[in-house]
């Protein structure tokens, strides 16, 4: 049976966030938060879905110098990034070696993270990480190849690649036959503790590097898994996958061959705990008669504001959001409600800094767009 680039994204993501628990409502979450950042999250690696992998693993950013803190690189598009760089600088950077016959020598390391105790950021970069050439299948591969609703299209970010991608996409058009194969060495999507503790990540994003390298930056969860909570120090790992997929196309369909996989190493990292944690706020508002109660807690990476209502909080409509900003009127972005908390929870990124005053606004869209500011104020 063939699949749609639709299903084969969604299969994608599904595959993906299983690692994060049954909730539906969170992976809903992720998918959304997903699909605001740019460039793309990094897809996990199955053998169905490789014509949507090689896709992701060659897309390209603007060129980047080398050696710059990489939260100064993503914050040139985030300014509570670049807030974070300082902290996030690691004294020692461990290095993970990987040699392959594709590939030959490659490179891993966490290079930048951040931890306030409640909060985690880790950015690392991938030297050698990937190469695509051509591929020609032998009849027992075709027969384990599975259908792909075509023509398939993949991005070119490697300058080395574009000439045989481009072969790959011409033979589609004149109904060649042509396969291509690309090996890559890329992360899991766990990241473990010292002790066990697997944080679940809410977003990547990946970026290309003016030397090729291979640049991502991962935010995990607000706040962590309690048990990671306050540490001085949070030693985190990452395993390195080395892999093979294929893409195939006999002159009238694409087909995905099944690939390989196996562990590399890891990636490590010794994150001290920056000063600062969190602050919890509330205020108190009224709608039409209806007390209303909000409650915050922020980092300066993240934050959660939760509104609470006498009565049923359908009666402000479907479509209630809330805005926020801090006492400098500097916006905080709004990622999307959580559903799993009492009330209802919205989650915000923070500013880079630790809030004096949050100025929080709800605005219904019944009732000619009506809003309701609610100040809040720092709870001791």
């Amino acid at each position: 049976m063939k699949k749609n680039d639709a299903q084969i994204v969604r299969d994608a993501l599904d595959r993906r966030l299983a690692a994060l628990g049954p909730s539906a409502a969170r992976r809903a979450r992720i998918r959304e938060r997903i699909a605001e950042e740019e460039p793309a999250m990094k897809k996990k690696l199955t053998a169905s879905l490789a014509a949507a992998l090689i896709a992701a693993l060659l897309l390209a950013g603007a060129a980047l110098a080398v050696g710059l803190n990489l939260f100064d690189v993503f914050g040139k598009n985030d300014e509570r990034l670049s807030q974070l760089a300082d902290e996030a600088a690691l004294p020692a950077v461990d290095a993970q070696s990987v040699e392959s016959e594709a590939l030959g020598a490659s490179e891993a390391a966490i290079e930048s993270a951040y931890y306030d105790g409640q909060s985690l950021i880790v950015a690392y970069r991938l030297k050698n990480d990937a190469r695509v050439e051509e591929f020609v299948p032998t009849q027992a591969e075709l027969a384990q190849a599975e259908a792909l609703e075509g023509p398939v299209h993949i991005a070119v970010g490697r300058e080395a690649d574009r000439a045989i991608v481009e072969r790959f996409h011409q033979a589609q058009e004149d109904g060649e036959p042509f396969g291509i194969v690309q090996y890559a060495v890329h992360p899991s999507d766990h990241t473990l503790t010292d002790d066990g503790i697997d944080l679940p990540p809410s977003g990547e994003r990946t970026l290309q590097g003016e030397d090729g390298a291979l640049l991502s930056l991962r935010e995990y969860e607000f706040p962590l898994p309690e048990a990671a909570r306050e540490r001085e120090t949070l030693n985190i790992s990452i395993r390195l996958i080395e892999s093979a997929s294929y893409l195939y196309f006999d002159g009238d369909t694409c087909y995905s061959l099944p690939g390989t996989r196996r562990e590399a190493g890891e990636m490590t990292a010794c994150v001290r705990r920056t000063p600062g944690g969190t602050r919890r706020y509330a205020g108190e508002g009224e709608w039409v008669g209806t007390p209303l109660k909000i409650e915050a807690q922020f980092s300066r990476a993240y934050g959660r504001i939760t509104l609470k209502a006498d009565g049923t909080l359908s009666a402000l409509g479907a479509d209630a959001r809330l805005e926020a900003c801090d006492e400098t009127n500097a916006p905080m972005r709004c990622l999307g409600m959580d559903p799993q908390t009492g009330g209802v929870t919205y989650l915000f990124n923070g500013t880079g800094a630790l809030p004096e005053r949050i100025a929080v606004r709800l605005v219904l869209s019944e009732g000619g767009g009506q809003s309701v500011p609610i100040e809040l104020s720092i709870v001791e």
